[in-house]
């Protein structure tokens, strides 16, 4: 099966790979200045700048340092706004891992089919998920959490989840004791994918058990290239294209109306809201550096399209 969710999933939102993560520079931030172009516009109202940034959140050395016109536009603020600030969501693990395991008396097997059942044993024992290789030591996960697990396992690539932009910014305005305005919150990001539907849930899941890795990783890096050099254009072809998918490989549901769950719930509805807290940081009288998943920034009913159909001029930087 052609994979129309993963790679979506990885520029717009990583939570379990940026929960517990860290901030790191390397000698080449501090000796080199980035002239690349970067996703950046901003917007304005007579009290408040907002700078538009769009992220990715995964990295790899030659991701830093990153672009001036990023770390100007972050300078010249008075204010972070991020989908939520991952240290902040290192106190509340806890509370987030009452949401990724069953906790009824169910386990996975209640949950998903026997063939996808099969299929997840096989890989277990096979490739392993957090080094385990015992299938049944993992049932008390739930299938969205299971996919992600296995979508953000880089251990074995130059990326890594730690250099993501995220992450970098987060920590710098923790340095300069910067506010921090959390867009969602981790818990409302996890709690979207615990709400989605069951069939999605083992849709996921089975996507990314039968998923080419080797594939997977090209296409992630394909995405990683074109942010860092601010493409735009390319980001939103890359996005947008269309793939077959091999019916004989998937389980027996109607894919489409649930791939159209998936980017409704993760894409398009949160995309009006972070469309309408912009509005909102307009209308106070801080210069906001507001940065969040790629995806939600760029294309037809982005972000910045958004504001632009509400009567906003938004200007590229």
């Amino acid at each position: 099966m052609k994979n129309k969710i993963w790679k979506l999933f990885l520029i717009i939102l990583v939570v379990f790979a940026l929960m517990g993560c860290g901030n790191k520079k390397t000698d080449k931030e501090e000796e080199k200045v980035n002239k690349n172009d970067a996703l950046l516009w901003k917007v304005e109202s007579d009290s408040a700048t907002i700078y538009l940034a769009g992220s990715i959140h995964i990295g790899d050395e030659d991701t830093y340092p990153l672009q001036q016109k990023l770390l100007d536009a972050f300078e010249a603020s008075d204010a972070l706004a991020v989908e939520f600030d991952l240290l902040k969501a290192q106190e509340d693990l806890e509370e987030s891992m009452m949401l990724m395991v069953y906790l009824d008396g169910t386990n996975l097997t209640d949950y998903i089919s026997e063939d996808t059942l099969e299929v997840f044993n096989n890989y277990v024992e096979e490739k392993g998920i957090m080094g385990i290789t015992d299938p049944e030591t993992l049932y008390i996960y739930k299938p969205w959490v299971l996919f992600n697990l296995i979508s953000t396992d880089f251990t074995a690539t130059n990326l890594n989840t730690n250099l993501g932009i995220d992450n970098y910014f987060i920590k710098e305005a923790y340095n300069k004791n910067m506010e921090i305005i959390e867009i969602e919150s981790s818990q409302f990001q996890l709690e979207l994918m615990d709400n989605f539907s069951s069939d999605l849930q083992e849709l996921l899941l089975y996507n990314s058990l039968i998923t080419d890795y080797e594939e997977n990783l090209v296409q992630t890096e394909e995405m990683l290239g074109l942010w860092k050099k601010g493409d735009i254009e390319g980001l939103e072809l890359l996005l947008s294209a269309e793939e077959e998918l091999a019916e004989e490989d998937v389980i027996d549901v109607d894919i489409e109306s649930l791939v159209d769950e998936y980017n409704t719930k993760l894409v398009t509805e949160r995309n009006i809201a972070m469309t309408d807290k912009v509005e909102e940081l307009l209308k106070g009288n801080k210069d906001v550096f507001y940065i969040v998943g790629s995806a939600h920034m760029i294309g037809e009913d982005g972000i910045v399209d958004l504001l632009q159909k509400r009567g906003y001029t938004v200007t590229k930087l």
